[in-house]
């Protein structure tokens, strides 16, 4: 498991977007951690029911049994009783150490679960501060997650929702970004534009508006746009133009 947590980090240096996150992060958990299945759900918002958004597996009989897997988020449903749902509600990490002999899996001792496993976790991951995903791990053997690989799975999901949340903020700075871009063309377009605060200060303007005003640049800034309307030197058509403005939005 130390060599699966040198790896997520260094995945997560490299990958800039949540799904090749997932996917990776999924053969990492299966090729160094050496786990038998990793998955990555999310729940739907209308059914409720926990979806993988990325997978690998050791075998094709492991990744039959997730093909044939329902999981719930509700605590009323059968679907929801298992560590799956109840990482998703309660937004901690769940351990089952022991498929045959937990109470918690009774509900799947019928589906051949308990054959086919020995161990389990589940892992919610938060991105924004809230739970956006879980992690699903298993293994073949009982007492696969001991107290230290425990340990080094919650270091490891610290690291991946820092990585969550490092996409949210490049996306919000990109807009950002694309926003004072469209801003500077808007002002390089060839009509008016005057920006102004709450109280109806101008901030800036655009050569078309001084033109239109017939102001210069330093005598705009600063003036109350209804002071600079109601003077001898505002165009009518400027004037009616912000009155229109102020009334429709």
């Amino acid at each position: 498991m130390y060599s699966t947590l040198a790896q997520t980090n260094q995945l997560i240096a490299r990958c800039e977007c949540e799904a090749v996150l997932f996917d990776r992060l999924c053969h990492v958990a299966v090729r160094y951690g050496e786990l038998r299945l990793a998955w990555v759900g999310r729940a739907e918002a209308e059914s409720g029911y926990i979806k993988p958004l990325a997978r690998c597996s050791a075998s094709p009989e492991f990744a039959r049994y997730l093909d044939g897997l329902t999981v719930h988020t509700s605590e009323t449903r059968a679907e929801g009783q298992g560590p799956r749902g109840e990482a998703w509600r309660e937004g901690h990490p769940v351990f089952i150490q022991d498929f045959r002999e937990d109470p918690r899996m009774v509900p799947w001792r019928g589906s051949g679960e308990a054959i086919l496993w020995g161990s389990c976790a589940a892992l919610p991951l938060r991105r924004g501060g809230a739970v956006s995903a879980v992690l699903l791990l298993y293994d073949t053997q009982p007492w696969a997650f001991s107290h230290k690989v425990r340990d080094l799975l919650e270091r490891m999901v610290v690291d991946i929702e820092f990585a969550l949340d490092r996409f949210d903020l490049v996306a919000e700075k990109e807009r950002a970004a694309a926003e004072l871009r469209i801003a500077a063309l808007a002002f390089e377009a060839s009509g008016a534009m005057l920006v102004t605060d709450a109280q109806g200060r101008i901030l800036r303007t655009n050569e078309a508006a001084r033109v239109s005003c017939g102001y210069a640049q330093q005598e705009l800034i600063g003036q109350e746009l209804a002071l600079l309307l109601a003077s001898d030197r505002a165009l009518p058509a400027v004037a009616e133009l912000f009155a229109h403005v102020r009334e429709h939005g």
